[in-house]
């Protein structure tokens, strides 16, 4: 027979195997991840500011000491389901806070959200897309997101090549006047891109028919495109203004006539 004292010993033994094997079997609790949480604050934020702002944004720091898992921003901008502003502001957000973590984003999800939120005109101004063939400034800290994406970004900027809507609101006085006269378009900014990316040629043409035969031309040398789809008409006449912000005047044929109104802001 057992002493107590091993007796006592056998059922603690019992007691601790059993132990372990319960917590073999336990399933895990699966992490909370604050996606929907992520989205609700995003779809609050102002875009334009976080556009043009970037880091400088004071809103990207609240936002990203309360959500600092990067893979949560990517799940946003990954979701076609998710609003197209809260896609382009958690992009946006990991642009400005998190390089590795834009870098690991899918890079045809990020081309697509960027090239419709260049369509949609998401940033309010056409400033951070680029001035384009102006020689000091070629490219805009958002136009510079397609040629770190390269070939990916084709796709996505190949389907903007037929929308004619007008993009030409620039800041400050001579620079707003200068880039109005080109009457730049979401289509000039795409074939900008895809010319770049593709490391082809595209001069600079003034006369907008001029223009559009290169795009064309451009368009045949990249055979991988989306097919031609109906070219998207203009906007109609719409006219927007604000107290100390730049007005514009904007027709289906003609440029921008930027008004100042109050004190003029000038873009750095």
């Amino acid at each position: 027979m057992f002493g107590p004292s091993r007796l006592v010993v056998g059922l603690v033994g019992l007691v601790v195997i059993g132990c372990t094997a319960s917590q073999a079997h336990e399933v895990p609790r699966p992490l909370h991840l604050p996606v929907d949480e992520l989205a609700a604050r995003l779809a609050a934020c102002k875009v334009t500011e976080l556009a043009t702002g970037l880091a400088m944004d004071p809103q990207v720091s609240e936002v990203w000491r309360a959500f600092p898992d990067p893979g949560v921003y990517a799940m946003l901008i990954e979701s076609e389901d998710r609003p197209l502003e809260v896609r382009f502001a958690a992009a946006l957000m990991l642009r400005s806070a998190s390089a590795a973590g834009f870098k690991r984003v899918d890079p045809r999800a990020m081309a697509q959200v960027f090239s419709s939120a260049l369509q949609e005109d998401l940033a309010g101004y056409a400033f951070p897309w680029g001035s384009l063939w102006e020689p000091h400034e070629p490219i805009g800290l958002l136009g510079e997101v397609f040629l770190e994406l390269g070939v990916p970004a084709e796709p996505a900027l190949g389907a903007l090549l037929e929308d004619a809507t007008a993009r030409d609101t620039y800041l400050g006085r001579d620079e707003s006047a200068a880039m109005a006269k080109r009457q730049y378009r979401v289509k000039d900014f795409a074939a900008f891109y895809l010319a770049r990316i593709a490391n082809l040629d595209l001069p600079w043409e003034p006369d907008l028919t001029r223009r559009d035969e290169t795009i064309d031309q451009l368009r045949r040398q990249l055979p991988d495109l989306p097919p031609v789809g109906p070219r998207v008409r203009p906007q109609a006449l719409t006219i927007n203004s604000q107290p100390g912000r730049w007005s514009q005047v904007r027709t289906s044929t003609e440029r921008e006539v930027p008004v100042c109104r109050g004190r003029i802001a000038e873009h750095r």
